[in-house]
């Protein structure tokens, strides 16, 4: 128990120690407080606290352009602009930084008040941008009580802060109370970092303000509040609290507010309506020039002013103008117009005099100053007295401007003692011009521009410049005028004396109608009379114009007679509003015009049963409004463009009976007529597409696709290649002996392949591509011995109809067999004739592609050992025909041909009793056995073609 209730004692010791530190740490405090605060008075008098005496340059930063221009000049950490507008948001979040630019300068650098958020807004989210150009930061939050952002001059070039300098910093707020007993909780704040120098405060009433210290969570820095009272106890109502704060810019200030009960709240930072507490420091003024065509230039001078108390003004403030380039033949006072920030002429109550150093100077009187008090005042400057030769003078070719700068500062006089700003520049443009007047122009029907003189189209050519001269270059553009009615033509024209100064004339054009003529649609009959049967009693060559053809839908020859000869001519384009082209076995030749494809309207389109030729138009694949596309019974060639797949609305396609060759698109399904019969077309699959077995109507014989009376891809079984040595061949050559000889088999018969094909040529073992293209003579594959080839036509690798393989080997003619014995047997007595049995065959061998050859036989005499046999070898042929066969002389027994296929040329085999060899003996022989020999010999002979 003891060592408990030594614990407990422990505790309270510890919290009674903490309580007296705390307390006594609050009122060291609150006497530091007062050494950061002073308040004034509303006559500027010091009522409490002391001055602060700079050892170093203070700047309170002041916006030194106009008022539009504020938005453009508050950006964010990308340099991209943070408000629209006057009178706008801009979200925040914890961390953003945004930088008001053009605040001053310093060691001759712009100047920005780098503003960066250090809590997460509430309420509306959002800080805005005043009429007046202040930043209105309450309504993102009224409970910043420990810092709403960190303030601090940079450099707008880098960034960087400024150093050795203190930022002097006006702010305004104002807080409301919902009930009077609530004064405690509201308050403005400040950091007690180690750079805030003072806290100065314009006092309301009599009352002094009260300072609380406290802590806070963002720095764990001491934070001073500021209670200020109110004049008025209406609830609701606030009063506005201006303060300065001067703090070293080496640390950022952070200020911040706290308004717990609040109706509406508002902080102003960097406020223009808090009175400077010295003489005022005026920035440079802005310069603003214009841009105008004619000799003048323009400026608005915006200076910033500042409001002090009355007895810190300044006994005046004059802004110099100064023309730089000494351009202007003088500075007219009745040229200058000055206005206040309200646009009222307030010209007669300043004083403009002339300078010692040229120019003039608009003088602010003191009482002026007081009245102004704050806010911006504008000075209006019109130059006219510029001649053309000073501005022909500063003529820049670049951007094509003449530019008149003019210089401003302004001077501060307080008494004996007068400082002048930095001085600032502005430079107003002239922008040179030309002009003329356009003539309107007829032209006729099918001229162009090339018809016309571009320099006789305008008239009244000048320049701005009285001693420059216009003249006209040509016409922008080459323009056909082919459409009858209005348009216009740009003409061209350029200073003489300054480059670059130019203008664009358009000049007004219209175009006469003029008839349609028979060489229009190239003097083809079919077509004239045609549109002369729909059109008439108007006639091409007569009266039908270009917009007549346009009544022109249909051309639906079906009930005329045969157009032999003629053709489609290019100019059918013309009758953009076609939706049918009907000619049928009409015996039209030449090839389809690529102008079909203009014929956008077109729904049916059937050719069909003529001699046209050449390739498919790709322009056909932009019809898409086609139905009914029928080419067939033609000698249309080449490939179908993939882009026939894009035709949604097609139904109904005839590509049958013609040339047509290669891989065909896969289309849609549920074609009503689809024939595709009697072409070489293709497809990559070992079956028939959806397309064609969904079509309703359809044909495909005598195609490569997979089905009844298919084409395939045949060739040469083999190569008979004649010389080992060789390393290439040429497939596509036909007086090359490793010519593949490939051709189409239909129907049993082989046919020659159309032209077009593309074929893959692989190495049959390893795959290797040796060639993919067209049929071409002068390709070479390589060769080696014993090679094979594998082909593909049409790159159709999944169709077996596409596929053809050729092996190689080495042509040869030679005896494939010979007996190894001959014998016969023969009774004497009488002359016989017997046939020669053999142990073996007598078989050619000849693999050649044309080859001819002979057999020839050499007999030896028989003989025994005592005797010769008398007698002779006979050979019949398979006609009957007998030849004897003389000893010891060579005797051709059979001729042939070679056969690349079988290869080996049977030649006893049919040898009987009558065909064949045989041995015919006289009756004056002995009894005895008779030896001897044959020789066999196989001879290449020339054909006898």
């Amino acid at each position: 128990m003891k060592i408990k209730r030594r614990s407990v004692s422990m505790l309270i010791f510890s919290v009674l120690l903490t309580v007296l530190f705390l307390f006594n740490t609050q009122k060291t405090l609150a006497a530091d407080l007062e050494s950061y605060f002073m308040e004034i008075d509303e006559q500027g008098t010091v009522v409490r606290g002391t001055s602060f005496t700079p050892d170093k340059p203070e700047i309170r930063p002041q916006y030194q352009g106009t008022l539009e221009q504020i938005p453009k000049d508050i950006v964010n950490e990308k340099g991209e602009q943070a408000f629209k507008s006057l009178n706008s948001g801009y979200p925040i979040t914890k961390g953003d930084t945004l930088y008001y630019k053009n605040v001053g300068d310093y060691a001759g650098r712009k100047l920005s008040l780098k503003m960066t958020m250090l809590i997460k807004g509430q309420f509306y989210g959002e800080i805005r941008l005043t009429s007046s150009g202040s930043i209105n930061a309450a309504a993102a939050s009224s409970f910043a009580k420990d810092g709403f952002f960190d303030l601090q001059l940079v450099y707008q070039d880098t960034k960087a802060p400024v150093s050795n300098v203190y930022l002097q910093y006006p702010q305004s707020s104002l807080l409301t109370r919902l009930y009077e007993n609530e004064n405690s909780q509201t308050y403005d704040s400040i950091e007690l970092n180690p750079g805030l120098k003072k806290v100065i405060l314009s006092r309301i009433g009599t009352k002094a303000a009260t300072l609380v210290e406290a802590t806070s969570s963002l720095s764990a820095r001491q934070m001073m509040r500021i209670q200020v009272p109110r004049r008025s106890m209406n609830n609701f109502v606030g009063d506005w609290a201006d303060y300065i704060y001067i703090q070293d810019n080496s640390v950022p200030l952070r200020v911040g507010w706290y308004n717990g009960f609040a109706y509406t709240s508002e902080l102003v930072p960097f406020s223009a309506k808090v009175k400077s507490l010295g003489l005022p420091t005026y920035v440079q003024p802005n310069i603003q020039g214009s841009e105008l065509s004619t000799l003048q230039a323009d400026y608005t001078i915006t200076q910033r002013l500042v409001d002090t108390y009355d007895s810190l003004f300044p006994d005046s403030l004059t802004i110099n103008l100064k023309d730089d380039g000494g351009n202007f033949s003088s500075f007219a006072k009745s040229s200058i117009k000055v206005l206040d920030e309200w646009g009222t002429d307030i010209t007669s109550q300043t004083r403009i005099t002339n300078l010692s150093t040229g120019g003039k100077g608009v003088v602010f009187p003191n009482a002026l100053l007081k009245t102004l008090q704050s806010g911006n005042v504008s000075i209006k400057v019109s130059n006219t007295g510029i001649s053309e030769s000073s501005a022909l003078a500063v003529y820049n070719e670049k951007d094509r401007r003449m530019n008149f700068s003019i210089s401003a500062f302004n001077t501060r006089l307080k008494g004996a003692a007068s400082v002048n700003s930095v001085s600032g520049k502005g430079t107003a443009q002239i922008i040179p011009t030309v002009s003329a007047n356009p003539i309107s122009q007829k032209v006729a029907f099918g001229s162009s521009t090339k018809d016309l003189d571009a320099s006789k189209l305008v008239s009244g050519l000048k320049s701005s410049l009285s001693i420059d001269t216009a003249r006209v270059v040509g016409f922008v553009k080459a323009q056909d005028f082919n459409t009858s009615g209005a348009t216009s033509v740009d003409v061209k024209i350029e200073s003489t004396r300054m480059k670059g100064v130019e203008a664009i004339i358009s000049v007004p054009v219209t175009v006469m109608p003029q008839p349609v003529t028979s060489s229009f649609f190239e003097n083809q009959a079919w077509i004239i009379d045609e549109i002369n049967k729909q059109l008439s009693p108007k006639q091409i060559d007569k009266d039908v114009y270009m917009e007549d053809l346009d009544k022109i839908t249909q051309l639906n020859t079906g009930t005329t007679g045969d157009f032999s000869g003629q053709y489609i001519p290019k100019n059918i384009k013309a009758l953009k509003n076609l939706n049918l082209l009907y000619l049928k076995n009409k015996k039209m030749t030449g090839d389809l015009p690529t102008e079909l494809g203009s014929l956008t309207n077109l729904k049916d389109l059937q050719i069909f049963g003529n001699s046209f030729s050449g390739p498919f138009p790709d322009s056909l694949t932009s019809l898409t409004n086609l139905e009914t596309l029928d080419l067939s019974n033609n000698k249309l060639t080449g490939t179908i463009p993939v882009e026939l797949n894009k035709l949604k609305n097609l139904s109904t396609l005839g590509l049958n009976d013609n040339q047509f060759v290669g891989n065909l698109v896969t289309l849609s399904d549920g074609f009503k007529v689809l024939n595709i019969n009697n072409t070489q077309l293709t497809y990559n699959s070992a079956e028939l597409p959806s397309f064609l077995t969904s079509a309703v109507a359809k044909n495909f014989a005598n195609t490569f696709f997979k089905g009844s009376e298919e084409l395939k891809l045949v060739g040469k079984a083999a190569l008979n290649i004649s010389d080992s040595n060789l390393a290439s061949i040429k497939p596509f050559d036909e007086t090359d002996q490793g010519n593949f000889a490939l051709q189409v088999l239909s129907k049993g018969k082989n046919s020659a392949l159309y032209a077009g094909h593309t074929f893959t040529i692989k190495n049959g073992e390893s795959d290797d591509v040796l060639y993919e293209g067209l049929a071409d003579k002068s390709v070479s594959i390589p060769y080696t011995k014993g090679i094979s080839y594998k082909i593909i036509l049409d790159k159709a690798e999944l169709n077996p109809n596409n596929q053809f393989e050729i092996s190689s080997k080495i042509a040869e003619l030679k005896l494939d067999s010979v007996p190894t014995a001959m014998s016969f047997t023969i009774p004497l007595g009488a002359d016989l004739t017997k046939p020669v049995q053999l142990t073996g065959d007598v078989a050619v061998f000849d693999n050649r592609d044309k080859g001819n050859w002979q057999l020839s036989l050499t007999p030896s005499p028989l003989k025994s050992s005592l005797r010769d046999l008398k007698g002779a070898y006979t050979y019949s042929d398979s006609k009957g025909i007998e030849k004897e066969i003389i000893s010891g002389q060579k005797i051709v027994i059979e001729t042939g041909t070679s056969d690349s296929d079988k290869e080996v040329i049977p030649i006893s085999s049919t040898w009987n009793d009558k065909q064949g060899l045989q041995y015919k003996m006289n009756g004056s022989n002995y009894l005895d056995k008779y030896e001897g020999s044959v020789l066999w010999t196989l001879e290449d002979v020339p054909s006898s073609n």
